[in-house]
């Protein structure tokens, strides 16, 4: 059985859509992860959208930059265990479990925000939150799509796309779990 992390099933969910498994609601060609997530949003009212939370770093005492990554990689570590717990062997298995994950990355997010970080890592920290809620985004977006039998594979592209600031940011920033995927 594979362990997966939603971030790292983009590759998975390319090959699933190469050998015809992925639903048929996308339009083929060159649209963007975005665009293809927009319009599944706009078929139906409840369809999460993505990329128009406004994210604000919170405020109040700061902590250091030890305490920001240890705890910061406290909840990471934590969502990464969850995401662990989850067994998907294939497509069906794939498709009803996203929305279990997209539960994890929102919880992981709401926990994160509320983290205020050193005047010295304000910049960085509001790249990492965003590209984290951005990705949670996604991933509540493919877990919809996955319920509603729609094609996942633009969401769970975009959710790859949007972690990739993240882990960017988190690896230069000396963050461990914070850059490991589930």
């Amino acid at each position: 059985m594979l362990h997966a992390h939603l971030g790292a099933l983009a590759l998975m969910a390319v090959a699933i859509a190469a050998s015809g498994c992925g639903g048929s609601s996308s339009k083929a060609g060159t649209t963007t992860a975005a665009s293809s997530s927009q319009a599944s949003a706009t078929q139906t009212s409840a369809a999460p959208s993505v990329g128009v939370t406004t994210v604000k770093v919170a405020t109040g005492k700061q902590l250091t930059r030890a305490a920001l990554i240890a705890e910061a990689d406290a909840i990471c570590a934590r969502t990464n265990m969850e995401i662990k717990s989850i067994s998907v062997g294939n497509m069906t298995e794939f498709r009803r479990q996203l929305p279990q994950a997209a539960i994890y990355y929102n919880a992981e997010t709401n926990k994160l925000v509320k983290l205020v970080p050193p005047a010295s890592m304000a910049h960085d920290w509001l790249t990492l939150i965003k590209s984290a809620q951005l990705f949670s985004e996604y991933a509540q977006l493919a877990g919809y799509d996955a319920q509603a039998g729609q094609n996942v594979i633009p969401a769970v592209h975009g959710a790859g796309q949007a972690r990739q600031p993240m882990t960017a940011v988190a690896q230069h920033d000396g963050f461990k779990s914070c850059v490991q995927t589930g």
